[in-house]
C-alpha cells in the first residue's frame, strides 16, 4: 500500500525537482509539502541535504541537517522528524540555496521516490 501511495508522489514531485542520481531534489517550498505528505504516512526523513545551482548544473552544499543531531533513531518519530526538518527549511536555510533533498531510515524509500516513472 505503502509503495503505491510513494509512486503516486514520485510522479507529482519528479515534475517539480530534479533526480540526481539517487536524490530527488525540490525547491524548499516544494520539499515542505513533500515533508508532510511523508509524515502522513509514517515516513521517517533522517535528514536535510541543501543544494545549489551553479554553472547549469546542480552541486550538493556543504550543509546538512539533521533531527538525529537531537533525538536518538529510535526514538524520533515521522511526526517530529517532519517538524525540526520544516523548522529548519522555514528559519535557517540560507539563500543562496536552491534545492533540498532528504534521506529516509530505510533507502528503498528514497529509490521509490527517484524511479523515473
Amino acid at each position: 500500500m505503502k509503495d503505491k501511495q510513494l509512486t503516486q508522489l514520485a510522479k507529482e514531485y519528479q515534475n517539480l525537482g530534479v533526480v540526481h542520481g539517487s536524490a530527488l531534489l525540490l525547491r524548499p517550498i516544494d520539499a515542505l509539502r513533500l515533508l508532510q505528505q511523508l509524515a502522513e504516512l509514517r515516513i521517517l526523513v533522517t535528514s536535510c541535504n541543501c543544494w545549489r545551482y551553479v554553472n547549469g548544473g546542480v552541486v550538493q552544499d556543504y550543509l546538512e541537517y539533521s533531527p538525529l543531531e537531537s533525538i536518538p533513531l529510535l526514538e524520533l518519530t515521522p511526526e517530529q522528524s517532519a517538524l525540526m526538518i520544516a523548522d529548519f527549511l522555514a528559519t535557517e536555510l540560507p539563500p543562496n540555496i536552491d534545492l533540498v533533498s532528504f534521506y529516509f531510515d530505510d533507502p528503498q524509500i528514497g529509490e521509490l521516490l527517484t524511479i523515473q516513472i
